[in-house]
C-alpha cells in the first residue's frame, strides 16, 4: 500500500460517512414507493439498492484480483454496462426491499474490507463506487421519493428571499465600475462579467431542474448526472465571452425573472431551487464581487 495506514482508515472513514448518509435518506422512502416501477427510467427504487449494491460488490472483487496479480476485469467479454446492469437487475426482480437492503450492507462491508486487506491503493474505486456514485443517484432517489409541494407561505417567503438576494446582488454590481467587472482574471481566470454570467448559467439551471420535475422527471443540478461541473461551468461561461457587459447583465436578468417566475407558479417549485441559484449562489461570490470595488 502506497499510503500510510491513517490515509487508508480516512479513506475508509468517508467512504462510510458516504454510505450512512445515502442509507439515511433511502430508509426515509416508504417501502410501497420504493416498489413502484418506471421511477428511475424502467427501474424501481429497489431496482436502484440492487444496482448500487452490485458494484460494490464488483468493485471488492476487482480489488481482491489486483492483489492477486489479476488483471482489471469490470464486465464479461462482450457485456456492456447497460446490458449487465439490465441483467443484474433483474437477477434480483423477486428481492424484498429488506433483502436488497441487506445486500447493500454486506456489498459495502465486502468493499471497504477488501479496500483496507488489498494493499491496492485505489481511491477511485473506494469513492467512485460510493460517494460518488450515491451522488450521481441522489436524484434518482428524490424522484423516487413523493413529491411534496411549497404551502403558499413557503412559496412567498421563498419568493421573498430571492427577492431580497436578487436586489443586494444587482446593487453590489452597480457599485463597481464597468472597467474592473471587464477586467480579465481578477477572480481567478475570470472576469466579473464572466461571474455574472456564471450566475445566469445556474439559475437556468435552476429552471431546467424544476421543468424536469414538472415532465415526471428526475431534476438534477448540472454534475448529479456524473459531468464534470468544472468543465460545464467553463464551457458555458466560454461561450459568453464575445458578448459585452450589458448583455451579460441583461441575459442574467432574464433568466432570475424565468425563474422566478416558475418559483411562483408552478406546483413543482422547490426551496432548493430557488435559494440554490439565488441567495445561496449570491453568497459564494460576495467576496470575489466586493474584492473589484
Amino acid at each position: 500500500m502506497t499510503g500510510s495506514a491513517h490515509d487508508v482508515e480516512t479513506a475508509i472513514a468517508t467512504a462510510n460517512e458516504a454510505f450512512d448518509s445515502a442509507r439515511e435518506y433511502v430508509e426515509s422512502i416508504e417501502a410501497e414507493d420504493m416498489l413502484q416501477p418506471d421511477r428511475v427510467g424502467v427501474w424501481s427504487g429497489k431496482d436502484l439498492i440492487i444496482h448500487i449494491a452490485d458494484w460494490e460488490a464488483q468493485a471488492a472483487r476487482i480489488l481482491v484480483d489486483l492483489a492477486n496479480d489479476r488483471p482489471e476485469t469490470w464486465l464479461p467479454e462482450g457485456v456492456d454496462g447497460d446490458t449487465y446492469n439490465k441483467q443484474r437487475v433483474q437477477e434480483f426482480a423477486g428481492t424484498s426491499i429488506a433483502e436488497a437492503m441487506g445486500y447493500w450492507t454486506e456489498s459495502h462491508q465486502q468493499l471497504i474490507e477488501a479496500y483496507r486487506e488489498s494493499g491496492q491503493d485505489r481511491e477511485d474505486i473506494l469513492f467512485g463506487l460510493t460517494r460518488d456514485h450515491y451522488r450521481a443517484h441522489y436524484p434518482d432517489f428524490r424522484h423516487v421519493k413523493p413529491f411534496k409541494g411549497l404551502s403558499d407561505d413557503e412559496r412567498a417567503q421563498l419568493l421573498a428571499n430571492m427577492d431580497s438576494a436578487h436586489q443586494a446582488f444587482l446593487q453590489l454590481i452597480d457599485s463597481i465600475d464597468d472597467d474592473r467587472l471587464l477586467e480579465a482574471e481578477t477572480v481567478g481566470i475570470w472576469s466579473g462579467k464572466d461571474l455574472i454570467a456564471h450566475l445566469g448559467h445556474w439559475q437556468q439551471a435552476a429552471i431546467d431542474l424544476t421543468r424536469e420535475l414538472e415532465n415526471d422527471r428526475p431534476g438534477k443540478w448540472p454534475g448529479e448526472d456524473g459531468g464534470n461541473i468544472n468543465e460545464w461551468n467553463e464551457a458555458l461561461v466560454e461561450e459568453t465571452r464575445d458578448q459585452s457587459l450589458d448583455e451579460v447583465r441583461s441575459e442574467q436578468q432574464r433568466r432570475y425573472d424565468e425563474l422566478r417566475e416558475r418559483i411562483s407558479s408552478s406546483p413543482f417549485a422547490t426551496r432548493a431551487a430557488g435559494i440554490g441559484a439565488t441567495e445561496f449562489h449570491y453568497g459564494l461570490h460576495i467576496e470575489d464581487f466586493e474584492k473589484l470595488k
